[in-house]
């Protein structure tokens, strides 16, 4: 049974058009038709429980390795194929040489908690995007960029993403699951949720997935930019300080408007947290490290998120 257990031939198969390193791997298990998902674990990662993790996947050198490079390098998934590079802007890769794209993520992922930041990223898709895709392709399966913080709208329906609501096993895994209506947790929606304000998030959060690679964003000078982009009459008065109740206030008024869907990336709830929220971002004793922060505040200042590090670089060359 071990020797039979080896000879399995992993197929070869395209990648589908914005799929996660996830949902091939769920489409792999359908096509080896394995009865346990230990068994294609084992063939894909050398491990009976590892590799199915639907945000970070593990051992992806094993699988790289495993698969003879049929679905590219490791650096090409991780970069294209997992929600990695959203992470990635903070790391200045221009220190050193970085072999291990993924080790960047880890290390930012650390960071992050070292700073208190809760990383939750709950399993979402789009239920258009479900009907339309088993029509095309005869299987529905999980998007990238509808995985990433910020993104709750789908880009092509325009209509909000769903939560799949299914347990998580004790490794942190859904196991082998594909997007079907009857498992999706609606966000309960209210009149107050702005579709319009939801698609620029998720444009600016794409931005960030999509540049995260190519960008190193100085998080030390993000404050400056911030602080240069809301003193402005609207928040303040004058054109050289913030007044931090007005912007509060305002920003407040903001996040009311998609406030159903914040709570999963941990926005602030009411006025008085808002204020301390904002205190932080505009003048951090610790430099902010969490990429949904820049997307909202980004969108709030009304400003794109290339602006932004644009504005960053000139802060950085002028220091």
């Amino acid at each position: 049974m071990i020797w039979v257990f080896y000879q399995m031939n992993i197929p070869t198969v395209d990648w589908l058009p914005d799929e996660s390193f996830y949902g091939l791997c769920c489409r792999l298990h359908s096509l080896l038709g394995n009865a346990k998902i230990s068994t294609t674990s084992h063939l894909l990662f050398s491990h009976l429980y590892r590799g199915f993790e639907h945000d970070f996947p593990k051992r992806l050198g094993h699988f790289v390795v495993n698969t003879e490079q049929k679905f590219g390098s490791q650096a090409f998934i991780v970069l294209n194929h997992t929600i990695a590079p959203y992470y990635l802007i903070f790391k200045d890769r221009r220190v050193g040489q970085v072999g291990d794209f993924y080790l960047d993520c880890f290390w930012h992922k650390k960071k992050l908690k070292s700073d208190k930041c809760t990383l939750t990223h709950p399993l979402k898709f789009c239920l258009e995007c479900g009907v339309a895709e088993e029509l095309e392709y005869g299987v529905s399966y999980w998007h990238v960029t509808h995985q990433l913080p910020c993104v709750w709208v789908c880009e092509r329906h325009h209509t909000p993403l769903v939560v799949y609501c299914g347990n998580r096993s004790s490794w942190g895994q859904y196991g082998v699951v594909f997007p079907r209506a009857e498992m999706a947790l609606a966000i309960d929606n209210d009149c107050t949720l702005d579709i319009g304000l939801l698609e620029k998030l998720s444009r600016a959060a794409t931005d960030v997935w999509s540049s995260g690679d190519l960008t190193y964003v100085n998080a030390l000078c993000l404050p400056r930019v911030y602080r240069a982009l809301a003193s402005s009459e609207r928040y303040g008065g004058d054109t050289q300080t913030v007044n931090l109740e007005v912007a509060s206030y305002s920003l407040y008024n903001f996040l009311d408007r998609v406030r159903t869907i914040l709570p999963f990336i941990h926005m602030p709830a009411d006025l008085h947290a808002t204020r301390i929220f904002l205190h932080r971002i505009l003048w951090p004793v610790t430099p902010d490290y969490d990429p949904s922060h820049l997307c909202i505040i980004s969108c709030w200042l009304e400003e794109s998120v290339r602006n932004v590090y644009a504005m960053s670089d000139k802060f950085v060359k002028s220091s």
